[in-house]
């Protein structure tokens, strides 16, 4: 955490974030549909539920590119290469600049998400229990 405060005021980024830490859950779903893009920058992703959470608010999601990117979740997101801060940043200025590209993509998020209903995954269970 100091290290990141540091880094924040050495570019002058100190307006630009707030660090919360434990928030309540109602505050999180408050925070995600007033956001614009979903930053997963986690580099060793399993299942991803924060990522789920963040789509199935309606926000592209911005991330690295891990297996669960392409297997789980196969729409509502750009990826870049592991590690490379460079190509992450500018993906999020370009989903920040193009409202049409956001929009699509986060379209492609709530699509995709679409298939974690607990109605649909009931079913499909049931399916195989029979």
């Amino acid at each position: 955490r100091k290290k990141l405060v540091e880094m924040i005021n050495d570019y002058s980024l100190e307006h630009s974030f707030k660090l919360l830490g434990f928030i309540d859950k109602d505050e999180v779903y408050d925070i995600l549909h007033s956001s614009k893009i979903f930053l997963c920058t986690d580099h060793e992703n399993g299942w991803g539920l924060a990522v789920c959470e963040g789509m199935s608010s309606g926000l592209p999601v911005v991330c690295y590119d891990l297996d669960i990117f392409g297997s789980v979740y196969q729409k509502g997101y750009k990826s870049v290469k592991l590690y490379d801060t460079e190509a992450f940043a500018k993906e999020i200025i370009k989903l920040l600049k193009n409202e049409s590209l956001r929009e699509k993509i986060a379209t492609d998020a709530l699509d995709q998400v679409r298939q974690f209903d607990h109605k649909i995954v009931i079913n499909e269970l049931l399916k195989h229990l029979k």
